[in-house]
This record gives C-alpha cells, sequence and structure tokens, in this order.
C-alpha cells in the first residue's frame, strides 16, 4: 500500500514539473497563446473584477426591428462584449410579441423595451401615465411579479412624439415650451399646423392636445399633408407646426426647433433594457454595467447615431463601435 502511495506522490510531482516547464516556455516565446489573443481582441482586456462564470451560456442580445432598437441592442453587445462577457447577437428579430415571447422562454436574454408601450399595451393602462417617473416604476414593478421580467435602469431616450417648429419662430417669439405657443393662439397669432382630418376630430388627437394645453386651434389654420412630408415642409414655410418622434433623424438633418411638452401631452416611452430575474444571478455585475451604458445616451445623441443610419447609410456595427468609442466605454 505504501508502494502505491509512493508510486502516486511520484506521478504528482512530475505531472506538476511538466505544467510548470510548459508555463515557464510558454511565457518565454513572448506571443500570447491563440485564447489569449481571442479574448483580448474580444475584451480589451476590460473584463476587471466582474464575475463572470467560464461555463456559462452566452446573453442572447436582441432588438426590435426598427433602427433605434437595432442600435441600441448593437451597442450592447459591443460593449459587454468588450467587458469580456460572452454574448451573442440575434437583432433585428421582429415584433414585440415576438421578443418577449422569447424572454420567457428563454429564447432571448436582454432587449431594449419601451415603458409606454408595455403600460399602454400589455399592461392595459386604463390611461396614459404621464408622470415619467410613475410609467416606469408602474412598468417595473407589474413586469417582474407578472412576468419574471426585470427592468434596468432606463435612459434618458423618450422615444415619444414632440411639437417641432422653426428656430425662427422661437427667436420672434422668444419661446421655448408649446404652452407658449398655445397662450400666443389663444392671443390671436395664426400658426399652421399640420394635422389630418382624423387627428383633428379624434378623442386622443388634436382634442386631447387643446384640452391639456387649454387653448383652441383654429381649423382653417390645420393643413393635411401627405405622410412623411411634415419635416420638409416645415423648413419650406408650407406649415409652422408639427408632430413628430422624437428621435426622427430629420430633427437633426435639417436643424427643427423642438418645442417642450411641458404639460406632458404625451405618453412617455422611455426605452431601458430587460432581462430574466436568472440572468442577473448568473452575471451579477451586469446590472451595474448596464446601468452605465444607460447613461450615455440623451435624445439627442441617439438620434444622431439614427441619422447616420437611415440617412447617410452606415451600418450600424460601425456606428455602435464610434459611438461607444467617443464615450470612453470601449477603446
Amino acid at each position: 500500500m505504501k508502494r502505491t502511495w509512493l508510486l502516486i506522490l511520484m506521478m504528482v510531482v512530475l505531472m506538476s514539473s511538466l505544467v510548470l516547464f510548459s508555463a515557464c516556455g510558454a511565457k518565454d516565446t513572448g506571443a500570447p497563446t491563440d485564447s489569449t489573443a481571442e479574448d483580448q481582441a474580444n475584451t480589451g482586456d476590460a473584463s476587471g473584477d466582474r464575475v463572470i462564470p467560464a461555463d456559462a451560456d452566452p446573453i442572447v442580445i436582441s432588438s426590435l426591428n426598427f433602427t433605434e432598437n437595432v442600435l441600441l441592442g448593437q451597442m450592447t453587445y459591443d460593449y459587454l462584449k468588450y467587458l469580456g462577457y460572452p454574448v451573442e447577437s440575434n437583432l433585428n428579430l421582429g415584433s414585440r410579441g415576438i421578443l418577449r415571447a422569447g424572454l420567457k422562454n428563454d429564447e432571448v436574454d436582454l432587449y431594449w423595451e419601451y415603458d409606454g408601450s408595455i403600460a399602454m399595451g400589455e399592461m392595459a393602462a386604463p390611461e396614459p401615465i404621464l408622470d415619467p417617473d410613475q410609467c416606469y416604476t408602474a412598468v417595473k414593478d407589474w413586469d417582474e411579479k407578472t412576468n419574471g421580467i426585470i427592468w434596468l435602469d432606463k435612459s434618458d431616450i423618450n422615444d415619444t412624439y414632440c411639437f417641432c417648429t422653426r428656430q425662427e419662430i422661437l427667436d420672434k417669439y422668444h419661446i421655448t415650451k408649446f404652452s407658449e405657443m398655445a397662450d400666443l393662439i389663444k392671443n390671436g397669432e395664426h400658426f399652421k399646423m399640420s394635422a389630418s382630418p382624423e387627428y383633428q376630430t379624434r378623442e386622443d388627437g388634436l382634442p386631447l392636445l387643446e384640452k391639456i394645453y387649454d387653448f383652441s386651434m383654429p381649423r382653417e389654420d390645420c393643413v393635411t399633408l401627405s405622410m412623411g412630408l411634415d419635416p420638409e415642409a416645415l423648413v419650406n414655410k408650407e406649415i409652422d407646426i408639427t408632430e413628430l418622434g422624437t428621435t426622427d433623424p430629420k430633427i437633426v438633418k435639417l436643424g427643427l426647433a423642438v418645442l417642450e411638452d411641458d404639460k406632458h401631452a404625451f405618453q412617455n416611452y422611455y426605452a431601458a433594457p430587460i432581462v430574466r430575474a436568472d440572468l442577473l444571478e448568473t452575471f451579477p455585475n451586469l446590472a451595474e454595467d448596464m446601468k452605465t451604458l444607460s447613461s450615455i445616451f440623451t435624445v439627442t445623441n441617439i438620434t444622431e447615431q439614427i441619422a447616420k443610419v437611415d440617412l447617410d447609410q452606415t451600418p450600424e456595427d460601425q456606428v455602435s463601435v464610434a459611438f461607444l468609442k467617443e464615450k470612453g466605454l470601449i477603446k
């Protein structure tokens, strides 16, 4: 028995010596192994003290099928990959229903969602939740309790609607808010507003806007335009006011002026990354890392990135890497 244990001990010592020799030999060459080179390419040596299990499945990052959401997904993929997380890209997957089902069924792990969309959709809020913090909190609590879905810290991207005009009008009347323009209209000033016949009569259209801002828009000042022509019509002075999406790239491209919706006539749609609870158990640093990513976004800078994709035809991955480098999140 002692002889057997002695042989085992000798074999252990011999194997340890071989491992040590091999390690020293690799170090002496001055060249990284293939796995080290790959890790450096993927992470930029930025993994730090994060807890990232070696055997963890990749985080499947997906997106809805429009440019803004695809960009947010691409930036998440590039950022987390740089930090050393195992990631897999499945962007532009499709509709909200597909993504929500994928998240619940473990086929998708992370994508960016909009609190107002869930509030007025799946959560079925009886009326718009116009306070931004109340909307986010209500959706966050409901989704975790009902579906086990965790809303991480939201960004400052509010992809809702806004009132656009020309800068010369703001300068002429010294206004920045829609309430100030509404006061001008009440006092007899005339501004041409783009408004379809349906919008002029629909309960949640112009009548709601007039109620919230306590003014009456003369219907003779309402102009009906073909869909998508409003931005150019503003520039050409065919109209003076219109509603656009806050992240419409033409706002940046054409230099349109945005009036503050200071009485919150529009439902908020703040973008935030959402995940399942089990993902945060596997990657305990993920929530804080995503908070860092969320903090760099504004309506203005995401709109600028959308313009690069939609108007300048730059690929999403190139826009993503350049923006993350500009913000100092990757090297």
